[in-house]
C-alpha cells in the first residue's frame, strides 16, 4: 500500500484527538471550533476513526494557531520552522549518539531547561526515558506516545536503517492498544503501568552513522508527522541488512553468511529475497558506503583521505574511483559542487 493510500485510511481513534487538543486548550483555545474549522466531527464517539491525513491537518491547524510546533505541550512555544532547522543540524552530526544529544539539548531550550529524555545505559541496553516536566505532559497519553514514536522514527530515518526496539514501556494503562502500539513500534515487548515511559534498544545503535543529507532533511521536516505515523521500514530487507552492517563500516562488513545468520534465515533464502528485489549484498554494501561518504562530504570537515578510511577504503585513490562510479564525479568535485 502506498503512503498516499495509507494516509487516507481511517486508523486513528477519535478519542486520541481529545488528547491531541489538550495542549491547545491549555492555552485557553476552543478545541471544538478548531475541529470544525478543519472539517473534523468527533461527536464524542470513540468508535470514530480518523485518517492520518485528517490528523496531520488538525496538527497543522494547532501549530499555526499557537505558532508552536510542539502544540502547547512544552513550557514555551517552539517557533515554526524549528523542526527543519533541527533536522538540518542533525544530518551534519557523525552518529546517532550525537543526534540524540542534540535533540535533547535543542528542546530543553523550550522546556524550562529540561531535556525531553533521560538517557541511561544498562550493560548493552540503551534506554531513553521520557522526562515529564508539567502536569499537562504527565497526564497526556498523546504526549508520551508521540514523543517516543517521533524520536524512534527520526533515528531510523537519520541512520536509514530499521532500528530494533527491544522494549517499549508506558507509565499509563494502554488497554486494548497494546497490539497497536507493538505494531507501530515493531516491538513485541510492550509494557503498561511500567512507572515510566521509555524505549530500549541495543547500545550498538549509538554508533550508527547518519547518512541523510540537508536536502532530505528539508523533506523530512516538511512531512515529519506523516513520516512518524506512516514511514515504516519494518519489512524493508535492505534496511534490516544496513542496520546489521552499518555500525562501523570503517572496519569492513560481515560476510554474507553472518548476515543471513543474524536475520535467522538461510543464505539461499536471503539470496532469493534480494534477487526478487533486484538487489545484491554487494550493492547494499556499496550503497551504504556511498550514502555515508555523501553525508561526510556534505556535512563534515574531514579530509578526503579521512572520509575514505571512515567508509572502509585503505587507499584514497580506490575510494575516489569507487565514488566516481557511484555518483559520476570525484569526491573533491562533489564537495565543491
Amino acid at each position: 500500500m502506498s503512503i498516499v493510500a495509507k494516509s487516507i485510511k481511517p486508523t486513528i481513534k477519535g478519542s486520541f484527538v481529545e488528547e491531541l487538543l489538550a495542549g491547545y486548550e491549555s492555552q485557553g483555545r476552543n478545541g471544538n471550533a478548531l475541529l470544525e474549522s478543519v472539517g473534523i466531527k468527533i461527536a464524542n464517539n470513540n468508535a470514530i476513526r480518523l485518517s492520518v491525513a485528517q490528523y496531520t491537518k488538525l496538527m497543522a491547524g494547532i501549530e499555526q494557531q499557537l505558532e508552536d510546533e510542539m502544540l502547547g505541550f512544552l513550557h514555551k512555544p517552539v517557533p515554526l520552522g524549528s523542526i527543519g532547522m533541527l533536522c538540518e543540524l542533525m544530518v551534519s552530526l557523525p552518529n546517532i549518539n550525537a543526534a540524540v544529544e542534540a535533540y535533547n539539548n535543542f528542546y530543553a531550550l523550550f522546556n524550562g531547561g529540561n531535556s525531553l529524555f533521560d538517557l541511561s545505559m544498562q550493560g548493552k541496553i540503551y534506554r531513553l526515558t521520557l522526562n515529564f516536566t508539567s502536569v499537562l505532559q504527565k497526564k497526556s497519553p498523546y504526549f508520551a506516545q508521540s514523543m517516543l514514536l517521533t524520536i524512534y522514527k527520526l533515528l531510523c530515518w537519520l541512520a536509514n536503517a530499521k532500528i530494533e526496539i527491544q522494549t517499549i514501556a508506558f507509565a499509563m494503562p494502554v488497554g486494548s492498544d497494546t497490539n497497536e502500539l507493538g505494531y507501530v513500534f515493531d516491538c513485541a515487548e510492550v509494557l503498561a503501568d511500567a512507572g515510566s515511559d521509555f524505549l530500549e534498544m541495543s547500545s550498538d545503535v549509538l554508533a550508527l552513522p547518519i547518512t541523510q543529507s540537508k536536502e532530505s532533511a528539508k523533506d523530512y521536516a516538511a512531512n515529519s508527522m506523516l513520516y512518524a505515523l506512516l514511514w515504516s521500514n519494518a519489512d524493508d530487507l535492505e534496511s534490516k541488512i544496513r542496520a546489521i552492517i552499518g555500525e562501523d563500516i570503517s572496519k569492513g562488513f560481515p560476510d554474507f553468511n553472518a548476515v543471513a545468520k543474524k536475520l535467522d534465515i538461510s543464505t539461499q533464502t536471503l539470496s532469493r529475497r534480494l534477487h526478487d528485489r533486484g538487489a545484491t549484498y554487494q550493492l547494499i554494501k556499496d550503497n551504504t558506503r556511498r550514502d555515508a561518504a555523501i553525508a561526510l562530504l556534505t556535512n563534515s570537515k574531514l579530509t578526503i583521505k579521512e572520509i575514505a578510511y571512515q567508509v572502509g577504503f585503505k587507499e584514497t585513490s580506490s575510494f575516489s574511483k569507487a565514488f566516481k562510479q557511484w555518483v559520476g564525479v570525484s569526491p573533491s568535485d562533489y564537495r565543491v559542487g
